[in-house]
């Protein structure tokens, strides 16, 4: 499954039910970051000049990374093997996310591995265009 965990997997579509307690979940996904996320989190966007959460809550949904000032949100793989429901609910969360003036951008991680320095510019640039400055935050 990549990056995001099948534990985290499931509380995202357990909180597109409104079934998941986001803020409880979100404490236990710490623990079960893979290496990627784990690595995005701790040389990078743990000490971002602006506040990412990880896992962060955005209404009923956990996410992989969140900085709320920016109205940004960071997804790992974007669930390229899921079925058919799983896309679609996956939508329906990304949808709902997006009407709450969220942008949500999906990293695949074998990128995380391959070229870390883009993406942390691509992170960088993404935050500055939510920001609606024309300068990168680094």
């Amino acid at each position: 499954m990549g990056l995001i965990s099948e534990l985290l997997l499931e509380c995202i579509f357990d909180g597109a039910f409104g079934i998941a307690a986001p803020t409880g979940n979100a404490k236990a996904l710490r623990s079960s970051l893979t290496k990627e996320a784990r690595h995005l989190w701790r040389d990078f966007l743990r000490d971002y000049p602006i506040c990412f959460q990880h896992p962060g809550v955005v209404d009923d949904y956990i996410v992989a990374f969140c900085c709320q000032q920016a109205k940004l949100v960071v997804e790992l793989n974007g669930f390229q093997e899921c079925d058919k429901k799983r896309k679609e609910l996956l939508n329906k969360r990304t949808k709902d996310i997006e009407l709450k003036g969220f942008k949500v951008v999906f990293i695949p991680s074998n990128e995380i591995n391959r070229h870390f320095s883009d993406v942390c510019e691509y992170i960088d640039n993404c935050v500055a265009k939510q920001m609606r400055s024309d300068a990168p935050i680094l």
